[in-house]
């Protein structure tokens, strides 16, 4: 509910004016009641719900506990409130030079200097693969069955919650990538690609299926692995993953560093995305057609104002589509 200052301004007529809006909208994004909006908005966005779907194979992972299973759910949420409270670009999301983490997570990333199970801002080390949503292990526990990763799911992750653009649906036939069977030992990335021999499936998978296996570093709970692990892979004779690929625009990529950096070269597909799913969560309603330009106003103002939370707020909020709503 609006707080006193809030009724006094409406009273006054003075919350028409939007340089009375804006100072608004830094004062009450400066509260402590804005918590509720990255509960809100950030959990509902970033899919959070979804991590803990798959439990991971207790004999498989055994390092993995319940402190890590409530440090990766809550690691977005962090990442998002420091984006938020220091007014960083939300650019951020899809490469950083920063992780916010606590203990656990330190372990589990090998960043060393962290203690306490109090999130905080950590630079990410040389060498080191973390920075960004996608080199998050929830994002990669989400996209996994517990035994083995699911490149599919994981990209169809990347695609919705980054640029919101959902693959179309798969024929009614299409099934799952089967595990191995006895006496195989295919990767993951293997059995895909035997997937997409199925001609109902090539065209969709090609467009599909490079944002999966660019993640395929990351294991079911997102530890960095140079081999295959999970299933029966054992020993010193694991495969080398491949992660590399080619995006639907023809760019190609080496591994999830390079492909990293060609997502960030889709910085307008990400304002377009972030500026319609704050539009939905603002407005309580879809995206019309005549809702073009305040879409289109919203990313313009990100983009000249260091792509900001604070900023995509400030534009939504003086909206005449907001105003009038």
């Amino acid at each position: 509910m609006p707080d006193d200052e809030l009724f006094s301004l409406a009273a006054e007529g003075k919350l028409s004016d939007p340089g009375v809006v804006t100072s608004q909208v830094d004062r009450m994004l400066d509260d402590s009641k804005s918590d509720r909006f990255v509960d809100g908005f950030a959990r509902q966005w970033l899919r959070t719900d979804t991590f803990l779907s798959f439990a991971p194979d207790p004999y498989l992972y055994k390092e993995y506990d319940e402190k890590l299973s409530e440090a990766i759910v809550r690691e977005p949420l962090e990442f998002f409130r420091t984006i938020l409270r220091d007014n960083l670009s939300t650019l951020n999301f899809i490469d950083s030079d920063f992780v916010v983490i606590n203990d656990r997570l330190a372990q589990h990333y090998d960043i060393d200097g962290v203690s306490g199970e109090d999130f905080q801002r950590v630079p990410v080390p040389k060498d080191s693969p973390r920075g960004g949503l996608l080199a998050m292990a929830g994002v990669h526990q989400a996209g996994s069955d517990g035994i083995r990763t699911k490149p599919i799911s994981r990209a169809v992750y990347v695609r919705e919650v980054l640029f919101s653009n959902p693959p179309d649906p798969p024929p009614p036939n299409a099934g799952e990538i089967e595990p191995n069977i006895k006496g195989e030992k295919l990767t993951v990335r293997e059995r895909l690609i035997q997937h997409q021999q199925v001609a109902a499936c090539a065209s969709c998978h090609k467009s599909l299926d490079p944002y999966g296996l660019a993640l395929e570093n990351f294991n079911v709970i997102g530890a960095w692995r140079d081999n295959q692990d999970g299933e029966d892979f054992r020993g010193s004779n694991r495969p080398v993953i491949d992660a590399s690929g080619r995006l639907p625009n023809g760019s190609e990529f080496g591994d999830f560093t390079e492909f990293r950096q060609l997502l960030l070269q889709q910085d307008d597909r990400f304002r377009r995305s972030l500026a319609e799913k704050m539009f939905v969560y603002a407005l309580g309603r879809p995206v019309e057609p005549t809702d073009d330009a305040t879409i289109q106003r919203a990313v313009a103002d990100m983009k000249a104002d260091g792509d900001t939370f604070k900023s995509l707020i400030k534009s939504l909020v003086t909206s005449t589509a907001f105003k009038t709503k």
